[in-house]
């Protein structure tokens, strides 16, 4: 029977302040995190988190010819997150997080839109189970599921789920680690139930359910180069996350990092 260990709390705070200065329109605000682990048991830890984060518009988002808008705010996140871990036999670690987002200002330039918009309240919440296996050294596995709902909540919207955030998802990961300082990692990731609509938000369409499979082979050389090669949607299959607009079929890629 497994004995139990004196409960342990660690918690930790911080804060910060932050400003965007340009010519025609500067912005600063505060930001703040505050977290909480608790050791419940051995091998059992519960969690919780609370953050307001903001984040300024990009270069791009302002000065863009195409999609610009020089009036936008700086978007405000009330982010709650509250959870806990199970270690397992076979070095396997279980966790349940459930979480909660409220944003103020989101910064987007939805599908047919042509210039950058601030939406008055986006809200944001659900739940992501997650398992991770590391009972052999040079082998890792994981799998989540997560569900998300997503809604616009904005005085003047009609949209009551927003598009390409997709309900549900279940990935499933494995990375080992060869000889000749290599690695291999491959993904498969099922989606289902997101939506999209057309130009004018008259149209509400939800996408078919997709499942993707992706690898990559990576390999340093004298630990300065990373060689690596890979192969997105390795099957080839066909889906969309666009209105309309089919996502690009297999893809390969490759290339070198170098360290220094």
């Amino acid at each position: 029977m497994r004995g139990h260990s004196a409960a342990q709390t660690r918690s930790g705070a911080g804060g910060g302040y932050h400003w965007q200065d340009r010519a025609d329109k500067s912005d600063g605000d505060y930001t703040y995190l505050v977290g909480l682990r608790y050791d419940l048991f051995d091998g059992t830890r519960l969690k919780a988190s609370h953050a307001r984060k903001i984040r300024f518009p990009t270069l791009r988002d302002l000065y863009d010819p195409e999609r610009g808008n020089l009036d936008l705010d700086a978007e405000v996140t009330w982010n709650t997150e509250v959870g806990f871990e199970q270690d397992l036999p076979a070095a396997t670690t279980v966790s349940l997080t459930g979480f909660y987002m409220d944003i103020e200002d989101f910064i987007e330039r939805p599908d047919g839109e042509v210039q950058v918009q601030n939406y008055e309240k986006y809200e944001f919440y659900g739940v992501e189970v997650a398992a991770e296996n590391r009972y052999f050294d040079e082998l890792l596995l994981r799998a989540s599921y997560s569900y998300l709902h997503s809604e616009d909540k904005s005085s003047d919207s009609n949209r009551d789920q927003l598009q390409n955030r997709p309900e549900h998802k279940v990935v499933l990961e494995a990375a080992y680690q060869l000889p000749w300082n290599m690695s291999v990692y491959g993904s498969a990731m099922w989606v289902a139930n997101a939506y999209t609509y057309n130009d004018d938000v008259t149209i509400k369409k939800r996408i078919p359910e997709y499942l993707v499979f992706d690898f990559r082979l990576s390999k340093k050389v004298a630990n300065a180069l990373d060689l690596y090669f890979g192969i997105h949607n390795a099957f080839d299959a066909d889906y969309v996350t666009s209105y309309g607009i089919p996502h690009a079929g297999r893809a390969m890629y490759g290339g070198v990092t170098w360290k220094f």
